[in-house]
């Protein structure tokens, strides 16, 4: 699993551009090979991150001029500074419905 995490601050509302983003981001990522999701989490009144996630680097590296080419023609001018970018290779998962690494089979991880 390959994850690319941006993390701005708007000038305005956080709110609206994550609607903006949204908006442009849904048919530039749907249907492409390897997409697994789109989240959206706002930290602060003008803060924010946008989280995407791709099964490899190759399916992120297939969209990735689209999706730059989007946001600075249409997020990058109500921003505050630059904000920040990283992305990986996620290598460590947890989800309720796995089992715990050294658990046995019948073993799931389940929520509190």
């Amino acid at each position: 699993m390959y994850v690319v995490n941006g993390q701005v601050t708007t000038r305005s509302s956080f709110e609206d551009t994550a609607k903006q983003m949204e908006a442009g981001m849904g048919p530039l990522l749907m249907g492409r090979p390897g997409f697994q999701g789109y989240y959206v989490v706002q930290t602060g009144d003008r803060t924010g991150q946008g989280v995407l996630v791709f099964d490899t680097a190759d399916h992120w590296a297939a969209v990735k001029d689209d999706v730059i080419s989007f946001f600075e023609t249409n997020i990058r001018p109500q921003l505050e500074g630059d904000g920040a970018v990283a992305e990986g290779e996620c290598i460590v998962t947890l989800e309720p419905q796995a089992p715990l690494a050294g658990a046995s089979a019948s073993t799931e991880a389940r929520p509190h």
